[in-house]
């Protein structure tokens, strides 16, 4: 494969959305490397090859959005097919956009109610609601809020323009958990959902990961900022990164408290 040819770098991910809410515009130029800019038109069709369904807007640039209406959600998905073209050659995108029924508040609290219910039958709740409410917040309470709700910026060190105008990017290896935005001097990432329940650990330090991976391409020397353990991930990455590869990108300003610690432990071995 030529190294100027446009390769597709990551599958777009469902799309889950309520009726009468809209879709966060999805630009599927990002989806792409692009090493030599050349020009790209876009097209988009469901998959069986006949037109969008009429609440969806979609540009030759490679841009979808749209607003289901109420009675737009249905039990299977609308598949959708993006075609990419150039001069020389169609690439071809393919996922879909899954539209529910959203509950109504009666139901939202009938489903509360049961899953409290089910909880007391199994003897997994002993204390009453406004026990639970107003127990003290201990630090392992507020380390798992930072964990559960964790956010993590990648700076470039030798940039020190403001972070203004983010974009959403696609990056390979990122968990489908986060969004990804580039501000130019700084990767920012943060949870798609944030009060999603299938979302761990493991989404996250995935992330950090596939992060250092891309400013590592960049040829970026770094600072870290957010969660330890997504900043941990990130360190050791770009330690393997270094070891496998030309560029020498340096971390600045941060180790893994464990390195410190085994720093501190040699320096007083030696003393």
């Amino acid at each position: 494969m030529a190294d100027n040819e446009i390769t597709i770098i990551a599958e777009v991910k469902p799309i889950k959305v309520n009726e009468d809410s809209p879709i966060q515009p999805l630009e599927l130029n990002s989806y792409l490397e692009n090493p030599t800019n050349q020009p790209l038109k876009f097209s988009a069709t469901l998959a069986t090859g006949e037109s969008l369904p009429t609440w969806l807007s979609f540009s030759e640039a490679g841009v979808l959005a749209g607003k289901p209406p109420v009675g737009a959600a249905r039990p299977l998905p609308y598949l959708i097919k993006v075609l990419a073209i150039t001069p020389d050659k169609k690439l071809e995108l393919n996922f879909e956009i899954r539209v529910y029924k959203p509950k109504t508040a009666e139901e939202i609290a009938k489903s509360r109610q049961e899953a409290w219910q089910a909880l007391a039958k199994q003897g997994v709740l002993p204390e009453s609601i406004q026990e639970i409410i107003e127990r003290p917040v201990t630090s392992a309470d507020i380390y798992y809020l930072l964990s559960r709700f964790a956010s993590f910026t990648v700076w470039n060190a030798e940039d020190m323009r403001l972070a203004v105008n983010g974009k959403l990017i696609q990056v390979a290896g990122a968990s489908d958990k986060f969004n990804i935005y580039d501000f130019e001097v700084c990767l920012v990432i943060t949870p798609k959902d944030l009060y999603s329940h299938d979302r761990g650990l493991g989404d996250a330090l995935k992330t950090a990961r596939a992060a250092t991976q891309e400013v590592y391409r960049r040829k970026w020397h770094i600072e870290l900022g957010g969660f330890d353990k997504m900043a941990d991930a990130a360190w050791y990455e770009a330690y393997d990164l270094n070891k496998r590869g030309e560029h020498q990108m340096e971390i600045r300003n941060y180790e893994p408290a464990e390195i410190t610690e085994m720093m501190k432990t040699k320096k007083t071995a030696h003393t």
